[in-house]
């Protein structure tokens, strides 16, 4: 009798221990921006069809099913909406007599890069907020929060073999795990899940909005230090292309009702990043610094990831412009054409006329000015054209009115000019035009007497 009580007590024990493992009073917690992709995150894990968008408070469930105890519960799945004014149905999930059988999951979208710290710090701040209004005493929560920094030290990091690169020659994989408990700033008291969904759009980052591998390293070592400052995990999904949706189901299972968990950590693959409570710490994250070469780890989030549609909230609120109709639209541009030919006719009239109107010009070029010889020189009244002239002109200086002999100039210089450029003369004695030598000789200057003797014979 003995015996068989005793094989009662063990049965018993054990079956209290798989009652206790998969408790009906389990739940999950989803947080995060509408269109973030829960519900369809949910629907993947349930291996169900896609879940209506609802709002509010969305309660779905998961079966959950251990094979080696052939025991199975039903995990409850609340999806709050994430209009502010609904904030206060948490109520219905988070309570005292729940808050040790919740897992909180926060949900942030690969879509919106630009959002995710700005999400992330938000819903913190909320269940910050209202963890501290409940009726929980100073202990229960001291409690709590000794659990979560006990779970993070107790944390064996599992390794794959192909992570070595990732880190570098000089460091060792054995080194990686620091212990550190005072490394959690904001510690919550609650298991808190941090997941990125729809990361198959980092293609499309990088094709239409010029990201680089540089951008989304940038932006791991910021969403990993603030889960390591407030102690959450990080995984990185992907709905669309089935991306550890499978290994987000085993942790989650983990980390409610303890399953065993030996997957190891994901760091190489830039959209499928694991990163489970207890493995990081700042020398972990640091490594990802030596691939940032344009980028600062520490410069702000919001410069460097800026939305690409920052302006259109600005040009949300211009009213819809109505396209005009076809015909209207060619009538206003014929209009246009046809004042303008008008307008370039009567331009080009004008300018016509202010031609006709005003003499031509041209341009005056460079007076060259040289020396001449004696023998070259020519009087100034002497011109190709007017012969007649200038042999009028000099009739009448061969006539005599000078009564003194005057001085031929000798070393006179002419600027040469074109035939119609006047000579200037330096002083009134140059006005006597110039002779050559030979009719220097010939013909003499009269003199008085002469013309006194030229008048008493006539």
């Amino acid at each position: 009798m003995k015996d068989i009580n005793l094989w009662a007590s063990f049965l018993s024990e054990a079956r209290q221990k798989v009652s206790a493992k998969l408790s009906p009073n389990k739940s999950l917690l989803i947080l995060g921006a509408n269109g973030s992709g829960k519900t369809t995150l949910i629907s993947k894990l349930r291996k169900a069809e896609t879940l209506n968008n609802g709002c509010g408070l969305e309660y779905t469930f998961l079966d959950v099913r251990d094979e080696y105890l052939d025991e199975h519960a039903k995990l409850g799945i609340w999806i709050l909406d994430s209009d502010p004014s609904l904030l206060y149905m948490l109520k219905r999930v988070l309570r005292e007599d729940t808050f040790r059988n919740t897992v909180v999951t926060i949900v942030v979208s690969m879509s919106t890069p630009w959002y995710l710290l700005e999400e992330l710090e938000y819903w913190m701040k909320i269940l910050k907020k209202y963890i501290q209004n409940l009726a929980l005493t100073e202990d229960e929560l001291k409690e709590l929060k000794c659990k979560i920094i006990q779970r993070w030290k107790e944390y064996t990091p599992v390794y794959n073999t192909n992570e070595n690169n990732n880190f570098g020659s000089n460091v060792k994989i054995n080194d990686l795990h620091i212990e550190n408990e005072d490394i959690i700033v904001n510690n919550l008291g609650i298991d808190i899940i941090v997941v990125v969904t729809k990361t198959d759009l980092m293609s499309a980052l990088e094709t239409n909005e010029g990201y680089t591998r540089e951008h989304f390293v940038y932006i791991q070592q910021h969403i990993r230090r603030f889960c390591l400052q407030n102690g959450l995990s990080l995984i990185y999904t992907s709905a669309k292309e089935n991306i550890n949706i499978q290994l987000l189901h085993k942790y989650l299972m983990h980390k409610i009702y303890y399953f065993s968990f030996q997957e190891p950590v994901i760091l190489s693959e830039h959209n499928s990043i694991f990163i489970p409570a207890g493995f990081d710490n700042m020398r972990n994250i640091s490594v990802l610094f030596d691939n940032l070469i344009i980028l600062n780890p520490d410069d702000d989030y919001k410069i460097i990831i800026r939305s690409p549609n920052q302006y259109q909230k600005l040009n949300e609120s211009v009213c819809e412009t109505i396209a005009e109709d076809e015909q209207i639209f060619l009538r206003k541009q014929l209009e246009i054409l046809l004042s303008n030919k008008i307008s370039g006719v009567v331009k080009m009239e004008r300018d016509q006329k202010f031609c006709c109107s005003s003499p031509i010009r041209t341009p005056i070029s460079p007076i060259k000015t040289t020396l001449l010889k004696k023998n070259d020189l020519m009087s100034p009244f002497q011109s190709s054209n007017s012969k007649e002239l200038s042999s009028f002109f000099n009739s009448l200086l061969k006539k005599g009115f000078h009564e003194t002999t005057p001085k031929s100039p000798t070393n006179t210089s002419i600027e040469s000019t074109t035939s119609c450029t006047p000579v200037c003369y330096r002083n009134i004695d140059d006005l006597t035009p110039s002779v050559t030598p030979k009719d220097a000789e010939k013909k003499k200057p009269f003199s008085g007497r002469d013309i006194f003797r030229n008048n008493s014979s006539k």
